[in-house]
């Protein structure tokens, strides 16, 4: 199952598109009652996955 696309590997995807997506993907999950989330270490900095893990402790 897909949860979320749009772009090209050329484009750049800004913080607010990053959030909706993420937010978007996570109502497709529908509600959890526990969720953990581990922030990931320094090698994962160019992924953004940083702030993916802000936006998904922010959600829940």
């Amino acid at each position: 199952m897909i949860y979320y696309q749009q772009g090209s590997a050329e484009e750049v995807i800004s913080k607010n598109t990053l959030k909706e997506a993420v937010f978007s993907s996570l109502e497709k999950l529908g509600k959890k009652r526990k969720v953990l989330v581990i922030p990931p270490d320094f090698t994962r900095f160019h992924s953004r996955a940083g702030e993916i893990t802000e936006y998904i402790w922010e959600y829940y």
